[in-house]
């Protein structure tokens, strides 16, 4: 739910919403030892990241994913 409304923020440019959205998404799924949900965090992190334009940042979200 959480990773759903983030994609949403992300899609109308609401990049700290959907990070704070993620950011849950990705807790719940770190305490749930959910490796696909983890992975799929990562992914909606590093493109909120890369549509902000802050590429560093979003290289080492999908560096995370490529790393599980």
């Amino acid at each position: 739910m959480f990773l759903g409304m983030a994609n949403l923020c992300q899609q109308i440019d609401r990049y700290e919403e959907a990070f704070n959205y993620a950011s849950k998404s990705l807790h719940i799924s770190e305490k749930l030892n959910s490796e696909r949900d983890i992975l799929s965090c990562y992914n909606e992190l590093g493109e909120i990241f890369l549509k902000e334009g802050k590429h560093s940042v979003s290289v080492e979200y999908f560096s995370k994913s490529l790393d599980l």
